[in-house]
């Protein structure tokens, strides 16, 4: 690997390590969001921003052909509407 690819996995994994701390704060509850609700949907953003990166990074879905770049792209999609849809299903009931 070249020093440029070297660089763009250093920086994108401390991207990835900041994105976990991130997660962990929002969901301790000590957050300046004013609901759980809120907190709840960050966390899943930020993790379906977190798998999206590692499936382009590191899984090298970036280098694929177009069609396996967008349907990773609406699998997350199908799968964030799904998670975002059944925790809100949770709380109204």
């Amino acid at each position: 690997m070249g020093d440029r690819a070297e660089r763009r996995m250093f920086l994108t994994w401390c991207a990835l390590a900041a994105a976990t701390v991130l997660s962990a704060w929002a969901g301790t509850g000590e957050t300046a969001f004013e609901s759980n609700a809120v907190a709840a949907l960050t966390v899943i953003a930020v993790a379906v921003i977190k798998i999206r990166v590692v499936m382009r990074e590191f899984m090298h879905v970036r280098h694929g052909p177009v069609i396996l770049r967008w349907l990773t792209d609406m699998w997350l999609v199908l799968t964030c509407g799904t998670m975002v849809g059944m925790y809100l299903l949770g709380v109204a009931g």
